[in-house]
This record gives C-alpha cells, sequence and structure tokens, in this order.
C-alpha cells in the first residue's frame, strides 16, 4: 500500500528518532547539527565558513579581510592556482612556502550520482506500480476511541481499490491520533517551554574595548573583544554575530580612531543563536586631555607651561590625586572648559578647600581651559585633592 498526501503543521516539530525524507528539503531558517554530516551529492553552497579563507590577490589583501586568524585557518595568496599557502600562526598569517588550491574533476562522484538516479526512477516506477492516489478519495471518520482514515488506489490498468485504516485516539498510555485542540495545547507548551529555558539559560553577550578613552586628534588603536555564552559555554562560533552592522566571524577586532572633534563612539555587537538574540555596546570617548602637577610659587598658567604638566585622558572634570607633595608651592589642575567649573575641592580629611584655589582660563591648541591654581604656596607631603 502507498500513499502520497501533504501535512502541514503550524508551529515546532519534535523527534527523539530518526526522520527520513524522499523528496526535496527546503529550510527557511538556520540549522544546527550536533554530530557529523554527511552528504553523498554536491554541496552548493554560496558562503562557508571553514579553515580555509580563499584567495586573495596579496598577502596585504589577506590581512585586511582576516586581521585576526584563528588556529587551523589558511588562505591562498596570487592570481592563479596553484597559490601560495599561508597559516594561522600565533594570531599571524605566516607563508608555509608551499602551493596548493588545484582544480579537481571528482568522477567517481559523477557515476555514482549517475548510479543514484537509476535507482531513484527505479523507485517511480515501484510507486507507479502500487498505484496512485485517487484525488477526492481520501476522508475521515471517528468514534470516542478511533478515527479511520478511507481512501481509494488507482492501478497503472485503471483500476481503483479501497482501502482503510484505522487508529486509536490518544491517550496518556497509548499512541493514537491527536484532536485539533490536544495539538494546540502540545504545542503551546512546548514554546512555552522553550520561553522558559531562554529566561533559566539566557544568551549572555559581552563587549569590552581597551581603551575607553581616546585623545582628540590622535590615532589610536581600539581592540574591541567579545564573547557569546550560554549555559556557561561559548557558543560563539555557533552564533550569528555582526559589529555596528557588519558580519563578523572572529571575538575580535582592531579599530584605529582619530578624531578632530570631542565625540563618543558607540560599538554594538548583535549576536543570534538558536532563535535568540541579544547585544551589547560599548562607548569609546574621544577627549582633549586634562593636565595637573605641583609647580613653583610663581607658576602662571600658559599653554606652554600647561602643557607641562602631567596629562591624563577623563571624561569629566571630576578627579581625584593623592600623594602630592610641595615645597613652597602650589597646585594645578587643567582641564577643558567645556567640562564646567568645579563645585568642589576637598582634602584628603573632607575638608572643603575650593576658596583656596583662583580660576585661570588658557587656552591650550585653541581650546579654552578651566586651570585652578593653589592660591598661596604651601609646603606639604602626601597630600589628597578631590576635584567635583
Amino acid at each position: 500500500m502507498s500513499s502520497i498526501y501533504n501535512e502541514n503543521i503550524q508551529g515546532n516539530l519534535s523527534t527523539s528518532r530518526d526522520i527520513t525524507a524522499g523528496g526535496h528539503l527546503n529550510v527557511r531558517g538556520n540549522s544546527v547539527f550536533g554530530h557529523n554530516v554527511v552528504i553523498k551529492g554536491w554541496l552548493d553552497a554560496k558562503n562557508i565558513k571553514g579553515p580555509c579563507k580563499g584567495l586573495h590577490a596579496s598577502l596585504d589583501a589577506l590581512k585586511e579581510a582576516y586581521p585576526r586568524p584563528m588556529p587551523g585557518w589558511y588562505a591562498l595568496v596570487g592570481n592563479t592556482l596553484p597559490a601560495d599557502v599561508y597559516r594561522s600562526d600565533g594570531g599571524k598569517w605566516v607563508a608555509t612556502g608551499e602551493q596548493g588550491g588545484e582544480v579537481n574533476l571528482y568522477l567517481d562522484q559523477l557515476e555514482e550520482d549517475v548510479a543514484n538516479l537509476d535507482d531513484d526512477v527505479k523507485d517511480i516506477q515501484e510507486l507507479i506500480g502500487n498505484g496512485l492516489l485517487v484525488p477526492g478519495s481520501v476522508a475521515f471518520s471517528s468514534t470516542a476511541t478511533t478515527v479511520t482514515l478511507t481512501y481509494k488506489l488507482r492501478k497503472p490498468d485503471g483500476t481503483e481499490t479501497p482501502y482503510n485504516v484505522t487508529v486509536p485516539i490518544v491517550t496518556a498510555e497509548k499512541a493514537g491520533m491527536m484532536s485539533a485542540a490536544d495539538k494546540h495545547a502540545l504545542t503551546k507548551a512546548g514554546e512555552d517551554i522553550i520561553e522558559l529555558e531562554k529566561s533559566v539559560w539566557p544568551l549572555g553577550v559581552l563587549l569590552n574595548a581597551t581603551p575607553t578613552v581616546v585623545e582628540v586628534g590622535v590615532s589610536t588603536k581600539v581592540e574591541l573583544t567579545w564573547s557569546v555564552t550560554r549555559r556557561g559555554g561559548d557558543v560563539a562560533d555557533e552564533s550569528e554575530m555582526t559589529l555596528n552592522g557588519e558580519e563578523v566571524f572572529s571575538t575580535a577586532k582592531d579599530v584605529t580612531i582619530n578624531e578632530s572633534t570631542p565625540k563618543a563612539l558607540t560599538y554594538t555587537l548583535k549576536a543570534t543563536y538558536e532563535g535568540m538574540t541579544e547585544s551589547a555596546s560599548k562607548q569609546v570617548s574621544v577627549v582633549y586631555p586634562s593636565y595637573f602637577g605641583s609647580v613653583g610659587a610663581d607658576w602662571t598658567p600658559t599653554e606652554t607651561t600647561v602643557r607641562a604638566l602631567s596629562k591624563s585622558l577623563q571624561t569629566s572634570r571630576a578627579s581625584t590625586h593623592t600623594g602630592i607633595n610641595t615645597s613652597n608651592g602650589k597646585i594645578a589642575y587643567c582641564y577643558p572648559a567645556s567640562f564646567g567649573k568645579l563645585t568642589s575641592v576637598k582634602d584628603g580629611n573632607g575638608y572643603e578647600v575650593l576658596d583656596s584655589y583662583t580660576l585661570w582660563t588658557v587656552n591650550v591648541n585653541s581650546v579654552e581651559y578651566n586651570c585652578y591654581l593653589l592660591t598661596t604656596p604651601v609646603t606639604s607631603n602626601g597630600v589628597t585633592q578631590i576635584y567635583k
């Protein structure tokens, strides 16, 4: 007995055993295989994530495409095949001194494909010999305990033979047919379990940047690193990831920042794994430098004297300095005026000392600075100043 019919499942399908597909398989979403995959026919794929990273015109082009190679990766460099073979060694591309990448024709595979096609033709002939389903002959009838399916098959000689199959109604103890309401309830329970798993074991996405503060007008390399985890394990290799909308395949990337004005740059990593999507963002601030130091009693703020102080990169006027020593000298703290004026200066004992400072304004590299200078020279050892 053979029959051909369609089944439409609205929801998830889960099986504990094998699945055999006699026709084509069209998967519109992502797929995850927990074990080995054997493909007996041809593999036609637009993009494949594998150890070979393709043919590149030059070593510089390869480094630009994959600046941080992972262990096991290799690539070809040249304009024709065979080409020079490079492999990953310590996070860098290293020439092996060998050539490879020849194109091979797999004639054995073609012969196997022809044999498989012959088997398919025989299967179709056998199916037709058993009979084809008569359109409109399928009907269902049910009782309290069973469901009966009736249909007809048309033989090659034109005769029609009726068939019927009786299946029990599903119970808690016995397999069988399921009602639409039971199917809906089961589907809903499965969806609830998936949502519960997402809540108990969420997708973790972490993004780091080093450094997080850079100086205006200075070309600075910032290293971005990230991780994607679930249930305590690393799943970055199995995840689809984008960094600021651009697809990435590793867990690190170097970016060079050289901005002419202060600003905040935001980098966002988005990861998708098994239907779950999470993102993480990290901000890199571009600022003008601040300056601090102990100075002499007759020191006055000018562009030259301010730039001679110790330089730091900070995102606000708030700052704490400890271990300050002066010998009949003063303390100077200068920062971009765009940060605003100080509202408080306290010493290590918590006493307010803002009135002990005089505010100066000075231009440094054409940028206006607030410069707070201790008004009266003092001699001190290990002093703390907390600027707010």
